[in-house]
């Protein structure tokens, strides 16, 4: 019994150790966000002009909101997690960027997270958030 015992502590103390030293796959969390921070939005905006034709679950919306975060994070070396619209807002007007420009912007995401996280039955032409979208990032790389 002593020995079962015994063995059974030293068993569990080494797999206490390796779990402590070797990271499995998959359980880091900031590799995940880095390599997406990492796709670049002209990528996302060509997966949104593909899901505006062939979409039927709302993941447009998605792909569309991340190409413009990925935008902003990109182009003025925001990290990601601080993105919102005061730091949008924000960093935009340093950048001496009009403020209708900035409000057009900032309608934009509203528009995409509320279609996005409202309930179903609130839809908006993609379209017109596609080419709102692409518009805006080319008014807006004019002007740095």
């Amino acid at each position: 019994g002593i020995l079962l015992a015994g063995s059974l502590i030293l068993l569990s103390a080494v797999l206490l150790f390796a779990k402590r030293t070797v990271k499995l796959p998959g359980t880091d969390v900031e590799k995940e966000i880095e390599s997406y921070i990492e796709t670049d939005y002209k990528e996302l905006l060509k997966d949104a002009e593909k899901l505006a034709v062939l979409d039927e679950k709302g993941a447009f919306y998605t792909v569309m909101l991340n190409s413009l975060y990925a935008f902003i994070s990109q182009s003025f070396q925001l990290p990601f997690s601080e993105l919102s619209h005061h730091t949008i807002q924000t960093t935009l007007d340093q950048k001496s960027i009009p403020n209708d420009l900035i409000e057009s912007f900032l309608n934009l995401v509203d528009k995409c997270e509320m279609v996005n996280y409202a309930p179903a039955g609130f839809l908006a032409d993609k379209e017109q958030i596609l080419n709102d979208g692409k518009y805006l990032i080319e008014k807006i790389q004019r002007y740095f």
